[in-house]
């Protein structure tokens, strides 16, 4: 359950880090 809500902050937070995104290279 932790996991859920984790996940969807670090997408908000780090929107760049997402899989797929051009700046989610370096990001990650």
């Amino acid at each position: 359950m932790s996991q859920e809500p984790d996940h969807t902050a670090h997408l908000v937070v780090y929107p760049s880090r997402r899989p797929g995104n051009p700046d989610g290279g370096p990001g990650r």
